[in-house]
């Protein structure tokens, strides 16, 4: 299993991680009850909730980015320098992210997500320098 498969598997155990970080936190928040009912009755979310959330609604939108370069990779045997740092650094970038976003440091949290495009970025260019360079036959 390549580095970049791990670091996949481990992304997908990020986002239940913030799940079960938004779950516990709306526990603390508004109690057990309300926690474990159909929430038909909506409260709004406390501040470190409503934050949880968002960073999790940003993980989803940036993670079939991830996956899906680095499922290609691993199709096509494509095993190199960016698509291996380019991996990691999605990685670190999403965990560091959450903190960054949860405890409201702004600029930072920016920089963090935009390493984390970064490492897309690097991930596709190391899959389609392989692509360009495909033998056909």
């Amino acid at each position: 299993m390549t580095i970049e498969i791990k670091l996949l598997l481990a992304a997908i155990l990020l986002g239940l991680a913030h799940i079960v970080a938004m779950v516990l936190v709306l526990i603390y928040e508004q109690g057990l009850k309300y926690a474990m009912s159909a929430r038909d009755e909506q409260r709004p979310l406390g501040l470190k909730a409503a934050r949880l959330e968002r960073a999790y609604q940003n993980f989803v939108h940036t993670f079939p980015f991830f996956a899906v370069p680095v499922l290609i990779a691993a199709i096509m045997n494509v095993h190199n320098l960016p698509t291996i740092y380019g991996s990691e650094l999605y990685f670190c970038c999403r965990v560091i992210y959450i903190f960054a976003y949860v405890f409201a440091i702004p600029l930072l949290r920016t920089l963090i997500w935009a390493g984390s495009i970064a490492g897309i970025v690097m991930v596709i260019a190391g899959v389609g320098d392989s692509f360009l360079t495909y033998d056909m036959q």
